[in-house]
């Protein structure tokens, strides 16, 4: 058990479980102690895939070496933390998913879009505040320094601007919500799936993570956007400098040097 199981639990002295329930690492533990021994299992493994992503992650927001954005989303797939929560979701609610059902083709592709509408709005969000830290590790980057360094990119062209990732990282988040919105459509109508005992509630469920994910990026205070909670009602102002209290890296360059591109 423990050759399989991924470098950054090997290094530590404690087993898996008594790292998710006696140290409460994970914030969802309390809650959790009175799982099936079956889904707390499920969650000790999603817990360890999500300590692997972040240790991968580390070394790129700790240097000014940044991936290819194929690599990056990858690691942030697991480094995000959707896998845990997914399987809080089952048990907040008091069910617990079979293994056919949460093993199915249909379900593992909705997990795919949720995991990557929720890195992306995040990722979008985050990014005023980490780049005035001097923190490049962020889809908004990569996506404009991939064409900003593009060998084939004619030098006569205008040069990219950020807000022309901007605008592709936005496109990606309506193209997930899109997805996902289909893939619940058709998981309703999967005979298969639907007949299975709370499966609508799972997707619901799947849909409030969503929705909430974006409303805590608005209405929370940590990347200084402060929206009021009448969202609907009252856009943010994404451009008020003020409500932005950041502690600013001074050391760090206002933009990426072209020799620490690793694979861009």
């Amino acid at each position: 058990m423990r050759e399989r199981m991924p470098p950054i639990v090997k290094m530590m002295d404690t087993t898996v479980p008594s790292l998710c329930w006696n140290n409460k690492l994970y914030c969802g533990a309390e809650v959790c102690q009175d799982m099936p021994a079956n889904q707390k299992a499920r969650l000790s493994q999603a817990f360890c895939v999500y300590l692997e992503g972040s240790r991968v992650q580390v070394p790129y927001r700790n240097s000014r070496q940044l991936p290819d954005l194929q690599t990056y989303l990858q690691f942030r797939e697991d480094s995000i933390g959707w896998d845990p929560f997914a399987i809080i979701i089952e048990h907040s609610q008091g069910f617990e998913l079979d293994d056919e059902s949460s093993s199915h083709p249909m379900l593992l592709e909705l997990h795919k879009n949720a995991k990557y509408h929720i890195i992306l709005s995040n990722d979008i969000m985050s990014f005023k505040k980490e780049d005035m830290q001097g923190d490049f590790c962020n889809v908004l980057a990569l996506l404009y320094f991939q064409k900003l360094y593009y060998p084939k990119r004619n030098p006569d062209d205008r040069a990219p601007i950020l807000q022309g990732a901007i605008l592709d990282a936005i496109e990606m988040v309506r193209e997930r919500n899109q997805n996902c919105v289909t893939l619940m459509e058709q998981t309703r109508k999967c005979n298969e799936l639907i007949s299975k005992p709370c499966i609508d509630k799972y997707l619901e469920g799947v849909g409030w993570w969503i929705s909430g994910n974006l409303y805590w990026h608005l209405a929370s205070a940590r990347f200084g956007i402060c929206a009021t909670s009448n969202i609907h009602e009252n856009a943010p102002n994404m451009h008020v400098d003020h409500q932005l209290k950041i502690d600013v890296n001074k050391g760090a360059a206002e933009t990426v040097p072209k020799e620490v591109m690793t694979s861009i």
